[in-house]
């Protein structure tokens, strides 16, 4: 079983799902990983690998009967209102947008576009839902927040052919809870936007749903799935999205009108992002996104517990208890606190980008030997609401309530939160973290992508005005500088910086942002009169000595000439 649980940032430390591998599942691309049964009991592994999305089962709203946190009983809901869940005092959504029908109409996809590596538009056509197939679809709820439920959005792009065709499908959705006993508006705990390139099979498959047994749930506020279908990306049953590798010379896009403004930061994994962010028709906000999908590289390793470094059991033994993931001792307190051979436990981190998570993969990094074992590739943004609008350590956040930038990067680790704003060094500073080497033995080579909105960038460093300048720098964890390609510009109000080619295993990114001095200005006493300013300066005159005979002259002029009859000297 694998436990998933909500934290008031929107990390995810587990999830109980049922689960059934295919024995086809290790003829699946990396872009399709799915965990390997656990090898016996007295095991511990760990996983360290990029999802995509963070809506990761269908659509589906839930309400829950509970007390003190823990839950009685549950139902489906087709809306809050719903009579079958009158009783119920806390909900539970999963909310993946629908294609957009109507001008006005917003928590909708609204399109989708391409661009070749030159800036071509490649035609995209074939736009569709993912099915028409009514599962758990529901109506949302504007007044607190909830969008309703749809299906992903397929679309083919004839001229950027991948391994499996020229299918690809977009995914926007986000998911949260909402406590009815509490009352208020709520909003999307966190929120996401993918994009795969895919192969549509035909077949019977496993719906990928969030569970309804009670029994499963260890809180309320844990995420739970009721089934798992390695194969797919997503499901309606009976048709099935099967991920492969993204080509890496395009850019894919796309355009989500949402209710609201966005509040908070995108974090993910794309690279060279652009970005447009307009009012829409319907009284919110549109996101126009476009980037390139990155290679990540990814772990996953069990381990004898026994064979572990005293720095992995020194972790988990000042670790929260029960500790989720997947396996006989997922989320069972009593197992976890008994003998450690008699439970196996995969501890999976895919949606979790915390300190504790950071220094859970930097404990596990030497035990796979610095080396990836899995390359995916990836294309996702996921939504920080829960997070100030600003930067930590700073005030220019506070009365900025909109839409506030990107931080993107291929590593396999990082801090999802804003970058922090170093005072002491007038920096902000981002960490990521990585495996040193790729799955061949090659050197993993780092992609970093700020996009920051202009105003709050000056507001950090007290820039007015639009001249000012940008550096990048890549710090190792040993505090050397690390080698890497950086750019900097300015476009519609957004500020872009990256840093390319710089090698992992922890380093830190800073960027620094400084005002360009200004021209100097002429005091008053010096400054010429329009007059002056533009009168002729007055030309250099020479002299020369003339000769006749006995008899000699001085000649100045700014061109002299001797007389008629006398030589230059």
């Amino acid at each position: 079983m694998i436990f998933k649980k909500l934290t008031a940032v929107g990390a995810l430390l587990a999830l109980v799902w049922g689960l059934s591998i295919p024995a086809q599942a290790n003829q699946l691309s990396d872009e399709m990983f799915s965990l390997s049964s656990e090898p016996g009991m007295g095991y511990l592994g760990y996983t360290a690998y990029p999802d995509g999305a963070s809506v990761d089962n269908n659509s589906g709203l839930i309400g829950m009967k509970t007390s003190n946190l823990k839950v009685e009983s549950i139902s489906w809901c087709s809306s809050i209102n719903d009579p079958a869940c009158a009783d119920k005092d806390y909900f539970q959504f999963v909310s993946i947008l629908p294609y957009c029908q109507e001008a006005n109409q917003v928590d909708c996809l609204e399109g989708v576009f391409a661009t070749s590596k030159d800036g071509k538009e490649l035609t995209v056509n074939n736009v569709k839902p993912f099915s028409t197939l009514v599962k758990r679809e529901f109506t949302g709820s504007p007044s607190i927040n909830l969008p309703s439920g749809s299906v992903p959005t397929l679309f083919d792009i004839p001229d950027a052919p991948h391994s499996a065709g020229t299918t690809y499908m977009a995914v926007v959705g986000a998911y949260g809870s909402w406590d009815k006993a509490a009352g208020g508006t709520s909003a999307p705990e966190n929120g996401s936007i993918a994009i795969y390139a895919v192969k549509i099979e035909n077949g019977s498959y496993n719906l990928i749903e969030m569970s309804t047994d009670p029994t499963r749930y260890y809180q309320r506020n844990w995420r739970t799935g009721a089934t798992l279908e390695p194969r797919c990306k997503f499901t309606d049953s009976q048709k099935c999205a099967v991920a492969v590798p993204i080509p890496l010379d395009i850019k894919l896009g796309v355009k989500v009108r949402y209710g609201k403004a966005i509040k908070g930061w995108f974090h993910g994994r794309i690279q060279d992002p652009t970005l447009q962010y307009i009012d829409n028709a319907g009284g919110g906000k549109t996101l126009i996104a476009s980037a390139s999908a990155v290679q990540v590289p990814a772990i996953s390793i069990w381990k004898k517990k026994p064979e572990l470094p005293a720095s992995v059991k020194a972790f988990y033994d000042k670790a929260p208890k029960p500790l989720g993931g997947f396996g006989s001792g997922a989320g069972n307190l009593a197992l976890q606190q008994g003998p450690e051979e008699a439970w196996s436990l995969m501890l999976k981190n895919n949606t979790g980008f915390g300190e504790f998570q950071m220094n859970e993969f930097l404990t596990w990094l030497p035990v796979v030997g610095d080396k990836a074992n899995m390359l995916p590739t990836i294309w996702t943004l996921s939504l920080m609401t829960n997070f100030n609008s600003g930067v930590i350590g700073n005030t220019c956040g506070q009365n900025l309530d909109e839409f506030t930038g990107i931080v993107s990067t291929n590593s396999t680790q990082y801090l999802a939160g804003p970058p922090v704003f170093n005072k002491a060094t007038e920096e902000l500073e981002y960490k990521v973290a990585g495996p040193h080497l790729l799955p061949n033995g090659d050197l993993s080579r780092g992609t970093y992508d700020l996009t920051l909105r202009a105003d709050f960038a000056k507001c950090l460093y007290g820039i007015s005005g639009t001249a000012f300048r940008a550096t990048i720098s890549v710090i190792s964890d040993n505090g050397q500088s690390v080698n890497a390609v950086t750019t900097v510009g300015e476009k519609n109000g957004w500020v872009n910086l990256s840093a390319k080619g710089f090698t992992y295993s922890a380093p830190t990114i800073k960027v620094k942002l400084s005002q360009d001095a200004p021209a100097p200005t002429p005091s008053a006493s010096t400054t010429p009169s329009p007059a002056a300013s533009t009168k002729p300066a007055a030309a250099k005159k020479t002299s020369i000595t003339c000769v006749k005979g006995k008899t000699s002259k001085k000649v100045t002029a700014v061109n002299p000439k001797c007389p008629t009859g006398f030589k230059k000297k």
